[in-house]
């Protein structure tokens, strides 16, 4: 997810950062984002 607060701080690299979110790119990160919360809830 860091690299989605970049646009926010440096809306310079909106354009490098929308080509660099591919279809696959944007599941990877769903993915390992829902591995993370099932990583946390596990340890609470």
């Amino acid at each position: 997810m860091t690299p989605l607060n970049i646009e926010a701080r440096y809306p310079e690299y909106k354009e490098a950062l929308l080509s660099a979110l591919t279809k696959e790119k944007c599941r990877e990160i769903i993915d390992s984002t829902k591995e993370m919360k099932l990583w946390i809830e596990t340890m609470l």
